[in-house]
């Protein structure tokens, strides 16, 4: 069965990605992503693509279609941005976590793309994104160079094809590591097996002639001479009965002793043990009742008294939390410069089913989700977004 590997071209529809110059990352992640899945598809790979259009599924939705396909491999490409124009350059991979398979293929990516002219920024940890905290499988997530700066975006537009081939051949090449070290070890526990096997036959074969040799020496101690054997059991025979009737005498004699001894030893030990036995109980009971009567008093009272105080605690903490503090919580989801970058992630939250709102503080443009009189409720509804991939932040307003 072919290795099964999920293509992902980051954002789409109304989801542009990262922009500059009336360029948009969606359309350089479609383009790329479908050329490195021709690629796979020629090198024999079963190759699923989250998108060929330009068509918009969450971060939570494109890890849920590798779940549900049940992919060995998910591949995601997008590329980067930087608060100022060719500010930075290069390629980057992200990963959830420092080690496996998908930091070995990280690897081998970058080193292809480095070698078509790219900086190689290396491999970075992002365990936040939904695409690599959600995925069932080994997952990367490529930065093919920065959509804001002149040197990458050449190398983009020039090398393509090269570029597919890069990241192609890093993905093959891992596997390939990865299936040749399977088999080594495979075989290396085949040969092991075999090698017990040989030296089991091998005891078994020494064992089998050892029993022949005492077979051998067997069959020359029967051969002895019959008067000999005759006589040694005859004698053997009258010394045993003689000592087995004075043994049997013995142990008759001492039993009948011991047996009448302990029979009336354990009858007067009973009579006085009952007797001393019943003293102490009801002398031990009456302390035992009077000490369990005054320590379940004492513990009773203080749990009562621990109970009513938590009780009038907790009431008296919720009415000032409610009347007097007058705080609310709320879960913040997205802070921005400009108010056309706000709407514009509110619409993305709109389109996911959340309803937010956008404040103005200190010149930023904050976007909040809820208001919770209880920071309890607010860890639930923050919990519920970061499942959907949203970063949040519990913020009292």
């Amino acid at each position: 069965m072919a290795v099964k590997i999920v293509i992902d071209a980051g954002h789409g529809g109304y989801d542009n990605g990262a922009s500059y110059n009336g360029r948009k990352e969606k359309d350089d992640t479609l383009k790329l992503a479908l050329k490195v899945g021709e690629i796979l598809e020629q090198m024999g790979y079963d190759v699923v693509y989250t998108r060929t259009t330009d068509v918009y599924d969450s971060p939570v939705q494109k890890a849920r279609i590798a779940n549900e396909v049940g992919a060995d491999y998910f591949v995601s490409i997008h590329r980067n941005s930087s608060p100022n124009s060719n500010q930075y350059n290069g390629v980057q991979t992200l990963i959830y976590n420092d080690y496996g398979i998908k930091k070995t293929m990280a690897k081998n990516i970058n080193s292809n793309l480095e070698d078509v002219g790219f900086r190689n920024i290396n491999v970075d940890i992002r365990p936040d994104l939904a695409v690599l905290r959600r995925t069932k499988m080994p997952a990367v997530l490529v930065e093919a160079g920065f959509i804001n700066s002149y040197i990458d975006n050449k190398l983009f537009d020039e090398n393509l094809d090269a570029i597919a081939r890069g990241i192609a051949d890093g993905i093959n090449d891992t596997i390939t590591e990865s299936t040749y070290a399977s088999t080594e070890i495979n075989n290396a526990g085949i040969n092991n097996r075999k090698k017990h096997q040989d030296g089991e036959n091998k005891k078994f074969i020494a064992n089998k002639n050892l029993y022949e040799d005492v077979g051998q020496t067997g069959n020359n101690i029967n051969k002895r001479n019959t008067s000999d054997k005759n006589f040694i059991n005859e004698e053997y025979n009258e010394q045993y009965a003689t000592q087995n009737t004075y043994k049997k005498h013995i142990e008759y004699n001492g039993d009948y002793l011991n047996r009448n001894d302990t029979e009336y030893n354990r009858d007067d030990l009973d009579r006085n043990n009952a007797e001393y036995n019943r003293d102490d109980l009801d002398r031990n009971n009456a302390e035992y009742n009077r000490d369990d009567l005054d320590r379940n008093n004492v513990e009773y009272n203080r749990d009562y008294l621990d109970r009513n105080d938590t009780e009038y605690n907790r009431d008296n903490l919720d009415r000032n939390d409610i009347y007097k503090r007058k705080c609310t919580y709320s879960i913040l989801v997205g802070l921005f410069k400009t108010a056309s970058s706000a709407d514009y992630y509110m619409n993305s939250l709109k389109f996911d089913g959340v309803d937010a709102q956008m404040y103005e503080k200190d010149g930023l443009f904050q976007i909040q989700i809820g208001k919770f009189y209880c920071v309890e409720d607010a860890k639930k509804e923050q919990k519920a977004l970061r499942e959907k991939g949203y970063e949040t932040l519990i913020i009292c307003a």
